[in-house]
């Protein structure tokens, strides 16, 4: 992309614990002479599913020291936008982020019938993700999505390698930052699944999952894939029945 300028909101006092992979990221849009993030950039990916949330359901609000307001950042209706910072990644610029993301997500992406990741290079410590609508439907789909962004990183080159195995063995290892746990964990394998399966989770509707019902932002705020294994409640068994159905979990 040619220079542009890269606009990042505030968000009061915000409240968020370190991450094994610093990575920090916000939904965006482009703007006429650049990128306006839609809201603070974070390290914690539980954020994005309070904004998600809040566009589903209009308003905003504030937690654990974030503050957002759909008037002031609404995200794109058609696609999933976000920017990514990677100034605290270590041996890692956008060059490499770009090409070890764009292997990545060709494995897991292709026969999916969602639209492509696209990743676009804004400068050498900011990279532009745009992806399918989809990701941005509900909280377990966004932290998904931005899980695998995450996990980018720390991975060999997926052109040569079991991608499962490789993590299998870092997990056995002890090597286990969040992202590799999630995936290496017996339970969350789920994760793998949602692609495998793929185009019939595509079609698992979660109108009465209690997304688009109001409900607590505390409990939004972790509602993400891990939530459908770990913590089963009203809020989450629309989705977990469903993917039960469709053997994911």
């Amino acid at each position: 992309m040619d220079t542009c300028k890269i606009t990042v909101k505030k968000s009061g006092n915000l409240v968020e614990i370190s991450q094994p992979t610093p990575l920090k990221m916000a939904f965006a849009r482009k703007t006429p002479i650049g990128i306006e993030t839609c809201h603070a950039m974070v390290l914690c990916r539980d954020f994005l599913n309070d904004i998600v949330y809040w566009n589903r359901n209009g308003g905003g609000g504030i937690v654990h020291g974030f503050k957002y307001n759909i008037k002031d950042g609404p995200i794109y209706p058609d696609q999933t936008m976000m920017l990514l910072k990677l100034s605290s990644l270590k041996n890692m610029k956008a060059d490499q982020y770009i090409q070890a993301g764009m292997e990545l997500f060709e494995q897991l992406e292709q026969n999916v019938g969602v639209n492509k990741t696209i990743f676009e290079k804004i400068d050498d410590t900011h990279v532009l993700i745009t992806g399918d609508k989809i990701w941005q439907k509900y909280g377990p789909l966004i932290s998904i999505w931005t899980c695998f962004l995450r996990l980018i990183p720390n991975l060999p080159s997926w052109k040569t390698i079991d991608w499962m195995s490789w993590v299998q063995e870092k997990y056995n290892n002890g090597i286990s930052t969040h992202e590799i746990r999630y995936l290496a964990d017996p339970k969350p394998k789920c994760v793998k699944a949602f692609f495998e399966s793929a185009p019939s989770w595509r079609q698992i509707e979660l109108e009465n999952s209690g997304f688009d019902k109001k409900a607590s932002i505390h409990d939004i705020h972790n509602f993400g894939f891990i939530s459908l294994l770990q913590f089963p409640s009203p809020l989450v068994l629309a989705f977990s029945t469903a993917a039960k159905k469709l053997g994911i979990i």
